[in-house]
Formats: C-alpha cells, structure tokens, sequence
C-alpha cells in the first residue's frame, strides 16, 4: 500500500511526514531537525531535511545581506537616472515612487489578509506584487 509512494519501490527509502506549530520559529525548527537527522545518520545512511520550514531557513539565509545592499542599489540607480536625465528631479520621483509603492503594496498585503486565516498568501494577494512592479514600467 505505501510502496511507491511514501516506501521507494526497492525498500531502501522512506519518507517520514511531520507537521509543526507556528510557535517556533522556522531556523528553531529546522535546526532541531537537522540535530535530530544528525544523531541518525551513520555509514551508509542518507537522511535528508526538507519542507516547507527548511526551505524558509534556507531564504532566510539568502536573503540575509539584502538589508546592506539596498542602499547600494539606491545608489546605483540614482547615479543612472541623473546620468541619463541630467536633473535632481529625475533622480528623486522615480526613487520615491519605487520606495512608496513597496511601502503600499506590503501595507495591503497584510491588511487583505489579516482577515483570513490562510495567512499572507490569501487569494487577493496575487494581486499585489503586480502593483508593486507597476512603477517600473512607466
């Protein structure tokens, strides 16, 4: 019954299936499960972590440096439109423009979906990530 689908047809492999709170945060979760895989690897065994809380970890810890990079890509951006522009007015409107439309579109992200408890991937917020590249285009 469960060859083939959580048992490898040749019984070398499973899969073990768990569901957490969100008490923990993901990186306590995650690092709880790889201390735990830890203990049980030996020779010849293969224990993998995955899932949803492990896949978060793993983007939190990409995404860790973004912080100090923004004002560098601020830079970058405003040195690029004066050179192309020649004036102080097309640095700042697209700059605040891009800053204010972040801003509004995570404001309503959280608020169309702090009614629900799907959380913050409700059904209306496909919607705003849309808004939030309109100002690029224009």
């Amino acid at each position: 019954m469960y060859v083939g689908t959580i048992v490898t047809p040749e019984g070398r492999g499973a899969l073990l299936l768990a569901d957490f709170s969100n008490v923990a945060s993901v990186r306590v979760t995650t690092d709880a499960l790889e201390a735990l895989a830890a203990r049980e690897r030996a020779p010849g065994i293969e224990i993998y972590v995955g899932g949803q809380s492990s896949a978060l970890a793993a983007l939190e810890d990409a995404t860790r440096g973004i912080v100090s990079l923004l004002p560098l890509a601020l830079a970058v951006i405003a040195i690029v439109h004066y050179e192309a522009f020649r004036t102080g007015q097309a640095v700042v409107l697209p700059l605040v423009t891009a800053i204010l439309s972040v801003i509004w579109s995570t404001g309503l992200i959280t608020f169309s979906a702090s009614g629900s408890r799907r959380g913050p991937q409700s059904r209306r917020s496909w919607f705003f990530p849309l808004l939030r590249a309109m100002p690029s285009k224009f």
